[in-house]
């Protein structure tokens, strides 16, 4: 988290990783439990890719189809499709020299699940459970109605519901949630195959 963190502030915009993690070894005890499954896709909505693994020990480790989790996971892959436009895998109109930002500065920050603002350039600890990560955004992005819509739509809650119903009538398979999880995760690598054949010319 720390190195996506920083490689953000430096500007690298595309970067990402396996949602768990890959590496796993069963045998000290290291394996994928549902929490971080679910805390790294959480991550992983305000990033360019939204990519899962299976990991190293399959067996060992909680996975996205698993009865369990598969809503839970369809919300976060619902979130990262509704940001599609915050977050392109291209930017159209490169600088010709660096943008000079303020990150922090004297500016107002706006905690994207309960709406409530704060000042910049403080250390803040706040609560974080789970479908909620720790989220600002600033106060004047051009993005904020975008994040606006995301809080207001309460998708952990309504479509947690929803999915349930609609996995309970697809012949056991995990059903639309399913599905709609798989073409979202399927679209991603994808589109980093067409990036890296677009590179080799």
């Amino acid at each position: 988290m720390d190195l996506v963190l920083k490689s953000g502030r430096l500007g690298v915009k595309i970067i990402h990783f396996d949602i768990g993690g890959y590496t796993t070894a069963a045998e000290f005890g290291l394996v994928r439990t549902k929490e971080l499954l679910l805390r790294s896709a959480e991550f992983a909505v305000f990033t360019s890719v939204f990519r899962t693994h299976e990991g190293n020990q399959i067996s060992s480790n909680a996975q996205w189809y698993d009865a369990q989790i598969t809503a839970d996971f369809a919300t976060q892959a619902k979130r990262f499709a509704f940001l599609a436009d915050y977050s392109p895998m291209f930017r159209y109109r490169p600088y010709e020299t660096f943008p000079k930002l303020d990150l922090v500065g004297n500016q107002k920050w706006v905690h994207i699940w309960s709406g409530k603002q704060v000042d910049g350039a403080q250390t803040l600890q706040v609560d974080a459970p789970l479908g909620q990560p720790p989220v600002y955004y600033c106060s004047g992005s051009q993005f904020a109605s975008t994040f606006q819509k995301l809080r207001l739509q309460q998708p952990q809650g309504a479509d947690k519901d929803d999915d349930a119903g609609d996995a309970g009538n697809q012949d056991g398979d995990g059903g639309q949630v399913w599905r709609q999880s798989a073409i979202l995760v399927f679209t991603c690598f994808v589109s980093v195959a067409f990036l890296v054949m677009m590179l080799r010319g």
